[in-house]
């Protein structure tokens, strides 16, 4: 029936039939029927539905107005309906008319008092911007919806009472008075039961939710900044580890939810953005202003609807959409600097000439030399350069102010949005600009979207979504050994060189002996190599909701994800000039380049059926039912070239192409999914889930598999017995279920071949030949994961507490197993593994002051704890390389230790030397190395477990304070008892003398008489024993409290802003990372130079992490 058709009819009702007090007085004797109700808590809809079954009567009535009416305690046995209805109408505030079998019910008019016309404003208490779309209501009267300006217009009688509410802020009841003109303040509401909260393929009250669901909204995202929209989940979200492992602009963050559940395939949960699984999983495609809301679900129940990728955790984010009213224009836009954190404490020039020059003599007198010997006796290996003595030659170069900088930052967003009930749209473009703080590196994001939603139909629901970046990535050779990448050369080379020589050439060096590779100036990295990334993304779906009946929705949705990436570089040729071996030929560095390109492209297509009812009076159902298939496809191209004639044609046709390949690959999945959300009387939850996932990536034996869940949710508080006046609200959960992750190759399941050559006759032939073994048993890595949570609202919500406690046992992961050498194989992929993650997160919000200052504290806490359970049939251990064995997985212990040897001082005598046990090559002041199998000898048997990356917890806290129109946010974020071997030392403190080291080799042994820290073994230009090895002496402390951000902010007063147009205008100053503090003597503690789980926690001279002062404005029309 119309909405219209309804009134009328009601209208009509209402007027024929003259009520005797509630009740037409000539159908007394109709309503003799009686009838039983035991209502304890309800809605006036509730207890209208409970009668209309008893007593054979149709009732007419709006029913989201009876919603909106609690009846508690009703009570009654055997009454006749007479007297439930005067009780209704007495306690209830509603009045019945009858006529014939029907009951028109209304709420009781508000008097005969005289109505006045009453507007005002709804704005944000702490920051003064408007609220479009809050609900006015007068109380048993009418009800308004303010506009895009916060306004409305309403009639009421003075003394009427107004409730004003809007979704996220606390509701208030004011009286108008003498009809000024109203400003009505809504604080923030701190009752997180009341959040809609986004889930997969839908949205929950948060007080309905039985999972394990953490969020992020507006205020959580407002003061967020950088390229990657997942650096506004740093130190936020309890249970979500963010690690900002390299300060590359625009570069990735590493996530991991929950620990490693994973060996050898990914670790990394699956992106959904506006409903779409992303394929590759970058966001720095995306601007950070377009963000409504991110959250992140963490546990079975929440993740097993999305099957087979689920174990890892699920990120979903969603974008802001516009709203019904006028056109709505937003402007933000900051610029700012940023510079490294800290500089590098490294030897002065006169200090290392002196180091240099002891390591050389040590090296000789340990051959039988004197350290007086000149050159002319000595093996060129060992021998002094004049150029050392020379000071006048020296340049006194402090290289990390040469390969550094202050670096601006620009960041501009516009968007507009509006429309009206049946049609909204919004329109966003950014341009986000970062020059990174090594020289010569940058970030540039051109980036557009757009989002429309339109409703042609009262039952018809049309939503679309399209996104599209540009980005052009600069990229720094940061990351490298020795003398392959600008930082590791920036700490090797010695400040006595200059950036060039004034023929242009680059002052190199050989280590200061003949013999010794040549380490590159840093400057040819800032200066000659040109390496960039070119990427576009762009994403789309379009979605069609039909309401079939009431309550019955099905929906439709198809989308695209497609993302090209083109990485170019040449690297121009050089001069170098060897200052330290004078007369000898100047060398020239030939050019070389470089194109690697790689597109992937996604579809999607998703059908959904959704069915919200009500059975009896309590119980809520919310069945969805679906059918999803995507398929994907990556095509790779790598070329590269030497023997460039010059510099001036910097594209590969110009060399001598010396390498290529080409690489197509695709998979595809198809998935049937259910889950039934069941509520009764919002106090009891339950929800059950299933999907069904078939993947190409596995075996034709196990290419199906099912993951399950079911959780459970109690409401403590709105039981009748719970009368705790301290505890606002209180909800208890637990969940239990499974999910997958097929995050590995496209073609691990089957047997691969690939090209070999052979000789034959005396003859070089190519042939084809098994190069992977087929295994069509090879299935899912799953998880299975149970939790437990405890949500509660204290001291009238002042204090918000979630905790949660969890098991997340990952089986059947993925291995290398040896198979028989006869087979030309070395390794077959199985499924044999076993790991197992137990934690604990605690979630903690206050509002400490709640008056016209305000403070209020965000706070989460994060433990893990990672096992490995099994690793195949016998059990042995994974030693792991990174340049040298590192790591070691072994059953009993936690994934990706560090392995290696453990140096317990320094040598001070031979004597010490002969009573322990020792290399035949140690002398006093080498390292003593730990004998810990205890046999007497030093051998790779005493290598040991040093520690682990993984943290002992993980904590953020974020202050909010308010007065007037200013405000000011402190987060800080912080990780215990996480460690880091820094490889990286093996070169910038190799003690050999050959090059510059960091300060720390001043307190080196030098002799018996001074021994230094007894830490630090001395110096020599040989490389012998195991100093060079994995060892605990390149262990460090990983543990940090970071100030991720300070923001202060002013909102200018709605009053001398409105004449000019605006409806809210705030400037700000941010400072981001400006303040760390942490033992670790490299650039960055979250630093990670591998990314396999096996190798986790090394630094290799990873990009700084910078920290950045930023000013900007916001300004709404």
């Amino acid at each position: 029936m119309k909405l219209g058709a309804y009134y009328l009819i009601l209208g009509f009702t209402l007027f024929t039939c003259l009520p005797a007090n509630s009740l037409m007085a000539q159908k007394r004797q109709e309503l003799n029927k009686k009838i039983t109700l035991h209502l304890p808590h309800s809605t006036a809809d509730e207890v209208i539905n409970a009668i209309r079954k008893q007593s054979g009567y149709s009732f007419l009535y709006d029913p989201s107005e009876l919603k909106q009416v609690s009846v508690d305690d009703l009570k009654f046995d055997e009454t006749s309906l007479q007297d439930v209805l005067d009780y209704l109408h007495r306690t209830a505030g509603l009045s019945f008319a009858v006529n014939d079998k029907t009951i028109s019910v209304q709420m009781e008019a508000t008097g005969s008092q005289q109505l006045t016309d009453i507007s005002g404003r709804v704005v944000e208490a702490e920051t003064g911007l408007p609220l479009p779309g809050a609900t006015v209501r007068i109380k048993d009267g009418n009800v308004a919806l303010t506009d895009d300006k916060g306004r409305f217009h309403i009639k009421a009688a003075a003394s009427s009472l107004l409730i004003v509410s809007f979704s996220g802020y606390q509701a208030k009841e004011i009286r108008p008075g003498n009809g000024k003109e109203l400003l009505i303040r809504l604080e923030l509401s701190h009752t997180k039961l009341n959040e809609v909260v986004v889930v997969g393929y839908g949205t929950q009250l948060k007080e309905k939710v039985t999972g394990a669901v953490a969020t992020l909204g507006e205020k959580d995202l407002k003061n967020a900044a950088g390229a990657n929209l997942t650096e506004a989940m740093v130190g936020k979200l309890p249970g979500v580890q963010v690690s900002q492992i390299t300060g590359a602009p625009g570069a990735g963050l590493s996530i991991r939810v929950r620990g490693t559940g994973s060996i050898t395939a990914g670790n990394e949960p699956l992106y959904v953005v506006d409903g779409f699984p992303l394929e590759e999983s970058s966001l720095s495609n995306f601007n950070m202003g377009d963000i409504e809301t991110i959250s992140v679900l963490k546990d079975a129940s929440a993740t097993s609807i999305y099957g087979s990728r689920g174990s890892n955790g699920v990120v979903i984010i969603t974008t802001k959409r516009g709203k019904s009213g006028k056109p709505q224009v937003s402007l933000n836009s900051y610029v700012g600097l940023s510079q490294i954190n800290k500089k590098l404490d490294l030897l002065s020039p006169e200090e290392f000439v002196d180091f240099a020059i002891e390591a050389r003599n040590n090296a000789w007198e340990y051959l039988g030399g004197h350290a007086s010997d000149p050159n002319s006796v000595r093996s060129p290996l060992y021998q002094i350069s004049p150029y050392l003595y020379d000071q006048k030659d020296w340049v006194r170069t402090d290289w990390q102010d040469e390969v550094f900088r202050t670096a601006p930052v620009n960041n501009n967003e516009l968007s507009v949005s509006g429309g009206s009930d049946n049609f909204k749209y919004m329109l966003s473009g950014a341009y986000y600009n970062q020059d990174g703080v090594i020289k010569n590196s940058w970030f540039k994001r051109y980036s557009l979207r757009g989002n429309i939603d339109a409703q042609p139909l009262k039952v018809l629901h049309i939503s679309g979504a399209f996104s599209t970046a540009i980005v052009n990535d600069k990229m720094a050779q940061d990351e490298g050994q020795f003398n392959d990448g600008v930082l590791g050369t920036l700490i090797n080379t010695p400040g006595i060189y200059g950036t060039r020589n004034p023929d242009g050439s680059y002052p190199s060096f050989v280590g200061f002996g003949y013999g010794v590779s040549e380490v590159a100036n840093p400057m040819t990295f800032i200066n000659e190599d040109n390496k960039r990334n070119d990427r576009n993304r762009t994403t789309a779906n379009i979605a069609a909701e039909l309401q079939l009946l009431p309550g019955l929705k099905f929906k439709s949705m198809a989308g695209f994800d497609y993302n090209s990436d083109r990485i170019n570089e040449f690297f121009n040729s050089y001069v170098n000039d060897l200052p330290a071996n004078p007369g000898q030929v100047k060398q020239v560095t030939q050019a070389s380049g470089s194109y690697d390109s790689r597109t992937d492209f996604s579809w999607l297509s998703e059908n959904t059926l959704n069915y919200n009812f009500n059975a009896g009076l309590r119980n809520n159902f919310e069945v969805l039912m679906g059918f999803t298939a995507q398929k994907a496809t990556t095509e790779m191209v790598s070329l590269s070239a030497t023997n460039f004639p010059n510099n001036l044609v910097p594209t590969l046709n110009a060399g001598q192409i010396s390498g290529g390949s080409t690489l197509r690959s695709e998979w595809s999945l198809l998935s049937y999914l259910a889950r039934v959300n069941y509520s009764y009387s919002n106090r009891y939850f339950a929800t059950a889930t299933i999907r069904r996932d078939g993947s190409s990536r596995f075996g034709a034996d196990n290419r199906w598999g099912v993951f399950p869940s079911l959780s459970l949710g109690w409401m403590v508080s709105n039981e009748k017995f719970f009368s705790l006046p301290w505890v606002s609200s209180l909800k208890v959960r637990a969940s239990y279920g499974l999910a997958g992750n097929n995050d590995i190759a496209n073609y691990g399941a089957i047997g691969l071949l690939g090209y070999s050559d052979y000789v034959i006759g005396g003859k070089h032939v190519s042939g084809i030949s098994p190069s992977t073994l087929s295994n069509q048993d090879l299935s899912w890595e799953k998880s299975a994961q149970a939790d437990a949570g405890i949500e509660a609202g204290l001291l009238h919500n002042r204090i918000n507490l979630t905790v949660d406690l969890y098991q997340r046992v990952s089986n059947d992961l993925l291995l290398d197993v040896p198979v028989p050498s006869i087979l030309g194989l070395v390794n077959s992929l199985e499924n044999i593994g076993k790991v197992r993650n137990r934690g604990l997160e605690i979630g903690l919000n206050t509002r400490n002051i709640d008056r016209k200052f305000k403070w209020s504290t965000d706070l989460n806490f994060s433990l893990n704890r990672n096992i490995v359970l099994e690793l195949g049939a016998d059990g042995a251990p994974i030693i792991a390389s990174t340049s040298g064995d590192s790591h070691i997985t072994e059953v009993g212990k936690p994934i990706g230790n560090f392995f290696g040897y453990i140096f317990d001082g320094v040598y001070n005598t031979q004597d010490q030397i002969d009573h322990h046990a020792h290399l035949s090559t140690d002398r006093p002041g080498d390292p003593i190395v730990r004998d810990v199998s205890g046999d007497g000898q030093i051998t790779t048997a005493d290598r040991t477990i040093l520690g682990n990356y993984q943290p002992d917890f993980t904590y953020g806290i974020t202050n909010h304070f308010s007065f007037a129109n200013v405000d000011l946010s402190v987060m800080l974020q912080g990780v215990q008892g996480a460690e880091i071997m820094d490889l990286g030392m093996r070169q910038s403190l190799s003690m050999t003398g050959r090059t510059n080291n960091l300060g720390i080799a001043r307190d080196r042994w030098r002799s018996p008489e001074q021994p230094g820290n007894g830490k630090v073994f001395k110096a020599i230009t040989d490389v012998y024993g195991v100093r060079r090895d994995a060892s605990s002496f390149y262990m460090q402390n990983g543990s940090y409290l970071r100030i991720r951000n300070i923001t202060l902010g002013y909102n200018f007063p709605a009053a001398l802003i409105g004449h000019i147009g605006m409806s809210a205008a705030r400037v700000y100053f941010s400072a981001q990372n400006p303040f760390t503090f942490t033992d670790y003597v490299g650039y960055n503690p979250e630093v990670s130079s591998y990314h396999s789980a096996l190798t986790p926690g090394v630094d290799y001279f990873n990009y700084p992490l910078a920290r950045t002062f930023s000013a900007g404005f916001n300004v709404t029309f």
